[in-house]
């Protein structure tokens, strides 16, 4: 097992913002809501939905995932396709966490610097995205 450091924002942490912003999207055709994470250098979810959304895991290639709650297993995969809104990312690195605990689908950087993001904090709290050019 190689080490590798991946920082990452668990839901139910201790975190910089008491609402993280959340967004609805698909994974491999399957709605999902994740949460932005700009701290998570990949794509972040558990071993339970990689099972659900189809995602195979090669379990002989692992690596140390150090997040603030610890250090986890994780292991890399690509997953075919992320959409949000408009935006339609293919083939993006995520890292599966086996992790006994539950926690959203972090939309790290792996999918968020393939796009341009615009932060708009009103009344609805609203994030909008567009494919990156």
């Amino acid at each position: 097992m190689r080490s590798f450091l991946l920082i990452v924002l668990l839901f139910g942490c201790e975190t910089a913002s008491a609402n993280p912003p959340v967004v609805t999207g698909e994974i491999n055709g399957h709605q999902r809501d994740f949460v932005i994470d700009t701290g998570a250098s990949r794509v972040a979810l558990s071993m339970t939905d990689a099972l659900v959304l189809g995602i195979e895991v090669d379990h002989e290639r692992s690596y140390t995932v150090r997040t603030v709650s610890g250090e986890l297993t994780g292991y890399p995969v690509v997953v075919d396709e992320i959409r949000v809104g408009d935006v339609v990312v293919s083939n993006v690195d995520a890292t599966v966490l086996d992790s006994e605990n539950p926690f959203p689908i972090l939309l790290g950087m792996s999918f968020l610097s393939q796009v341009d993001a615009a932060w708009l904090y009103d009344v609805l709290d609203a994030l909008l995205l567009r494919k990156g050019s």
